[in-house]
């Protein structure tokens, strides 16, 4: 792998963790996306797998005390068997077929982080157990056939009862268990990949490096401003994958 590939692994990392630290979204599908570029989609779910568990594992590090715990746990018994499941599926999906759920997940995702502010007025779920099993499950097949999964997960968990810290500290330990799972199930499938050591460790390093740059970026510069121009990019990107696809 070239000095290049790894240099741009490493930005796309960096741009991935920040656009999610300011934003609160968006950056680990944007990563997906902008590999779904180069390298087929099973390939990309893959290879950012092991990046994206390191980064969202990091994350619910740092807000551990505002984890909650019994929705945590109701969440990973169906987030962990569905996102394995799925990436047995998305291990042997063609690729063409591959491109289009993502791009899919992708689109899905705009929508409804532009639909949060209408549902942020609704009332909580009368059963926030029920509703974490149901974020889970979603969260498991998202991101096992797509790769991301956060822009369902943290929203759910919120509706769910939880407060918006508590959401997003969470939702950040729930896709670490939605990652390690897609490992797992990725693993079983033998499936192909870029994965090398240097790979990850750039991606990783990127992530890393880009939740500490979001931090002090955050205090400056508006949320909202970052949070519609992922959703632009993540919407273009996604037009762009659909408007791609082999014949």
């Amino acid at each position: 792998m070239s000095i290049l590939t790894l240099a741009s692994l490493l930005l796309a990392g960096v741009a991935a963790g920040v656009l999610t630290t300011v934003a609160g979204l968006g950056g680990g599908m944007l990563l997906i996306a902008g590999l779904s570029l180069v390298w087929p989609p099973a390939v990309v779910v893959a290879t950012t797998a092991p990046a994206l568990l390191v980064g969202c594992a990091s994350r619910a590090l740092l807000l551990r005390d505002a984890i909650a715990w019994p929705t945590l746990l109701r969440f990973a018994g169906t987030a962990a068997p569905t996102a394995a499941g799925a990436s047995l599926v998305a291990a042997t999906l063609p690729p063409a077929l591959g491109q289009g759920l993502v791009a899919a997940f992708i689109l899905a995702g705009v929508a409804h982080e532009l639909g949060a502010g209408r549902a942020a007025q609704a009332p909580h779920a009368e059963h926030p157990g029920r509703l974490a099993a149901l974020a889970g499950a979603i969260a498991g097949l998202a991101s096992g056939l797509s790769g991301g999964g956060g822009f369902v997960a943290t929203p759910l968990l919120t509706r769910a009862g939880l407060a918006p810290l508590e959401g997003v500290a969470t939702g950040a330990a729930a896709m670490a268990i939605v990652h390690g799972a897609k490992i797992v199930g990725f693993g079983l499938a033998d499936a192909p990949t870029q994965a090398s050591l240097p790979a990850v460790a750039a991606l990783t390093a990127g992530l890393l490096a880009g939740n500490a740059l979001g931090a002090p970026l955050l205090r400056r510069l508006s949320r909202e401003t970052f949070r519609r121009l992922t959703l632009a990019t993540l919407g273009l990107t996604g037009a762009w994958l659909l408007g791609t696809l082999p014949g």
